[in-house]
């Protein structure tokens, strides 16, 4: 049976405690939370229930379910439904799979009684719970009335009474970076009863998004963000930043910020490199220090060792990128591209103004300014020719 999900952000009109759910704590905000974990679930189906002042804010996190402002249509009476105050972001995946289990086998609504973020306690009657479809039939405006005229009429509800230590109460800023304080240790207990060596779990940072796969190590200070997934037995070093990236198997990153990329097997990055959006690492490159990689593909084997600059290119494969070589890519008006082929030497210092193309098994002699085609087996060299003058400073004495 499948349940739909509502995460109901209306419960509440102070302002303080509306921004509450839209604060960025360890890189994500409550109601990411909870969208994340009931998204693990093949069986719900999520829909986000909210103020039309907050429509925007929300879209601006791009959660990708459906956002309704009126009751009307937003649950059809057929299917069961799961009710989360938006205020309450500790729920976790086992807490839905818990209440799914109950209702099955009871057929009757059951909830359970988690601290939440309050106004007037009056107010709430719960914060999390399931209910059969009809329960909307009511008149009221809002959810929490239709339930609540469900309750009165004499509907039989199992309640579970859950730990405030464990659940706490969130009522001001103080308290919600204590909740992201301890909503960061349960996503970093969980990696690590997976297989992940995290070294310091205080000072790691990993969105409910992230997956990461077997005998990964993270050293301190590390933020993996979004919809990021790092393959088995990669290092991620310290003060490594990535984001909605795809980081494949046996991956080294030093010191690094990547966003928006996709890096292949057994790839080395850093330390202090930048791979911007549109990053794509083949298998078994490398990419050293103060590199930046933007909007290109460098093949497998492929080397940008030292100090380089890499923008709308394509490098072939086991290329070399020398140091300080780099792509001039922008005219001012317009980005062009570079494409250099496979086993090619790019020497140091040396400027390929796009567009242009290098071909396979090329060599450019190092500090050459390239703006012409080099064919494939050849040697390019673009500077000007060396004078010496033996004895210059001797003569001025």
């Amino acid at each position: 049976m499948e349940y739909n999900v509502v995460i109901d952000t209306t419960i509440f009109s102070e302002a303080m405690q509306t921004d509450l759910l839209f604060e960025k704590g360890y890189n994500t905000t409550p109601i990411e939370v909870l969208v994340s974990h009931s998204l693990l679930n093949e069986r719900l189906n999520p829909v986000i229930f909210a103020k039309a002042e907050d429509v925007s804010r929300l879209e601006q996190l791009e959660l990708n379910i459906p956002i309704k402002t009126s009751i009307d249509g937003l649950l059809n009476d057929e299917t069961p439904f799961i009710y989360v105050n938006a205020f309450c972001p500790f729920v976790l995946e086992s807490d839905y799979e818990f209440l799914i289990s109950r209702f099955d086998e009871t057929k009757e609504p059951v909830t359970m009684n988690l601290p939440i973020v309050i106004e007037d306690e009056d107010d709430l009657l719960f914060a999390f719970g399931v209910f059969d479809g009809a329960t909307l039939e009511g008149t009221g405006d809002t959810v929490v009335e239709r339930i609540a005229q469900a309750l009165n009429d004499d509907v039989d509800v199992e309640a579970y009474e859950l730990d405030d230590e464990q659940y706490p109460l969130l009522t001001d800023y103080v308290q919600l970076t204590e909740f992201f304080d301890l909503l960061k240790l349960q996503i970093n207990e969980y990696h690590i009863m997976n297989g992940v060596r995290i070294k310091d779990m205080h000072h790691t940072y990993i969105d409910a998004t992230v997956q990461i796969g077997e005998g990964v190590t993270i050293e301190p200070n590390v933020s993996l963000k979004g919809i990021t997934s790092i393959g088995a037995r990669s290092h991620i070093g310290s003060s490594s930043e990535i984001i909605d990236s795809d980081i494949l198997e046996d991956v080294v990153i030093l010191n690094s910020y990547i966003a928006e990329a996709k890096v292949g097997h057994r790839t080395k990055i850093g330390p202090y490199a930048q791979l911007r959006p549109k990053a794509q690492l083949g298998n078994d490159v490398k990419v050293g220090n103060f590199v930046e990689i933007k909007k290109a593909e460098l093949h497998d084997g492929s080397k940008v060792s030292h100090l380089s600059y890499i923008g709308d290119a394509e490098i072939g494969e086991r290329t070399n990128v020398g140091c300080g070589a780099i792509t001039v890519n922008y005219d001012g008006e317009n980005k062009f591209k570079t494409i250099v082929g496979k086993d090619a030497f790019i020497g140091c210092n040396s400027n390929l103004v796009a567009p242009v193309t290098i071909g396979d098994d090329s060599f450019i002699a190092a500090g050459s300014t390239i703006t012409d085609e080099v064919p494939n087996e050849s040697l390019a060299i673009a500077r000007s020719r060396q004078t010496t003058k033996q004895g210059y400073y001797k003569n001025k004495k």
